[in-house]
């Protein structure tokens, strides 16, 4: 990376908000977790407010399939009986947890958040909610004081404050809308989105995702990371990056022209 090149980015991007949704299989690593961290943390020490939203598939997954739980998704979404709902909160706790300890051994003010997302119950789900409203308050109070909210997606019902599992996706796009975010950031365990040639593409633009989603070149697991920036931009975020969660992948993809990943805008 050019220092002169780096310094633009730093300078343009101070005092902005990227939200950061990280999950997948890349949370069970704690490489990634660490590398992860320590691209934050220059984030934030160029005067960056990065606010960080986890999922927990995977382990909430395998720990109800030991609990013989069934485990079934509809549209992208876990139905969550009462048994699951207590699997799931178990889950994000913990990661939480994980996250916020390792961020912070890396020097990092990271603050572990839950309880700021009011949900309505969706139908035939079970214990499944949409985003109605969060709490931004506590978000921005933490960002201006220098520390990194790292937020599980546990909701609460408007209507009766029970725990509702809300999809980490569309609790970080409506996040990223409702603080005003410059950037949407994607973490995965791919380098970004690659053409049929296996190629990394560095820009796409929505109508290019859906042109490659319906030809088949988009394929299963980025389907859903395509679908959450899509709807973070079309919420009036100004660019969406999926990004390795890997190395220095994030902090040169944020601080270069080349980028390291795919940077996806509206046209």
């Amino acid at each position: 990376m050019e220092i002169s090149e780096g310094l633009t980015y730093v300078k343009k991007f101070k005092g902005e908000t990227f939200v950061v949704k990280f999950g997948g299989s890349t949370l069970n690593n704690k490489d990634a977790i660490i590398s992860v961290g320590k691209n934050l943390k220059y984030l934030t020490d160029a005067g960056i407010n990065v606010v960080l939203i986890h999922g927990g598939g995977p382990l909430i997954s395998n720990t109800m399939r030991a609990l013989n739980l069934k485990v079934n998704f509809y549209n992208g979404e876990r139905i969550t009986d009462e048994k699951s709902l207590y699997v799931v909160i178990g889950g994000l706790l913990a990661i939480n947890k994980d996250i916020v300890e390792k961020f912070n051994e890396l020097g990092i003010n990271a603050v572990g958040i839950s309880g700021i997302i009011y949900a309505r119950k969706k139908e035939n789900l079970g214990f499944v909610g949409e985003v109605e409203d969060v709490k931004l308050g506590v978000l921005k109070n933490l960002t201006n004081e220098g520390y990194l909210p790292v937020i599980n997606p546990l909701g609460n019902d408007i209507k009766n404050l029970t725990p509702l599992n809300i999809n980490a996706d569309f609790a970080a796009t409506e996040i990223a809308q409702k603080l005003n975010a410059k950037k949407f950031i994607v973490l995965t365990s791919a380098k970004g989105v690659l053409d049929k040639n296996g190629n990394l593409i560095n820009k796409l633009t929505l109508k290019q995702c859906d042109e490659m989603v319906a030809d088949g070149t988009i394929t299963e697991g980025m389907i859903p990371k395509i679908r959450a920036c899509k709807e973070a931009i079309q919420k009036g975020v100004e660019s969406a990056h999926i990004v390795c969660a890997y190395e220095d992948s994030l902090i040169n993809e944020i601080f270069t022209d080349k980028g390291s990943g795919t940077m996806i805008v509206n046209e």
